[in-house]
């Protein structure tokens, strides 16, 4: 009989144990994910391609004139966030975004990078809204084609690829509740665990 209440008292602890758990991962989940929920913010990439190279049609010396191109690729993309092009590119959005994002706004959001041995460079622009980053994307890669003369004093030509789509823009949610939500859960669960196991060796003790 006295193992059988033992038993029974030993099924008690561990369901009162479990239950404390489970509602300290409840509550710690639901915590996170509601915080993960309030901070949350969307941004919206739009990308556009330029080409930046000699006409090889009109150069005798083709392998040394596009060796000279690809060696230049870091140097156009630090020219391309320079205030005479970020200031070209502001005067060529509409004028509702105009008063929306000014020069440094433009300069913070355009992101460039290119392939290693490729001519192609891409223009990435990231904002709160996909029709900003789509306009201000196409307005950058216009007016780097535009200014691109007086920066450079060589015959290479700047050649606008696809134009940057607002249905194309990519968008980013974070933080991410879910992420939130498991760690809340899972820290939620170890505090269950210590208070549980806590009381229980307490009430033992007493």
């Amino acid at each position: 009989m006295n193992s059988k209440q033992s038993l029974a008292n030993i099924s008690k602890i561990i369901l009162k144990n479990l239950i404390i758990i489970v509602i300290f991962m409840i509550l710690g989940g639901g915590c996170a994910g509601l915080y993960a929920k309030h901070k949350q913010t969307t941004s919206y990439s739009a990308r556009t391609n330029i080409v930046i190279g000699h006409n090889l049609d009109r150069n005798n010396y083709r392998n040394s004139t596009v060796m000279s191109d690809l060696n230049m690729m870091d140097t156009y993309e630090d020219q391309i966030k320079d205030p005479q092009v970020m200031r070209k590119a502001h005067s060529l959005l509409p004028k509702k975004l105009r008063y929306r994002y000014n020069v440094s706004d433009l300069t913070k959001d355009t992101h460039t990078s290119s392939e290693d041995h490729s001519l192609v460079m891409e223009i990435r622009v990231t904002t709160d809204n996909p029709n900003a980053s789509t306009k201000i994307a196409n307005s950058v890669a216009h007016a780097f084609k535009d200014e691109f003369r007086s920066m450079n004093p060589s015959s290479a030509e700047v050649k606008l690829l696809a134009p940057a789509r607002k249905s194309d823009a990519v968008s980013r949610t974070s933080p991410s509740a879910k992420k939130y939500a498991v760690l809340g859960a899972a820290l939620g669960a170890l505090i269950g665990m210590l208070i549980a196991f806590g009381w229980t060796s307490y009430k033992k003790i007493n």
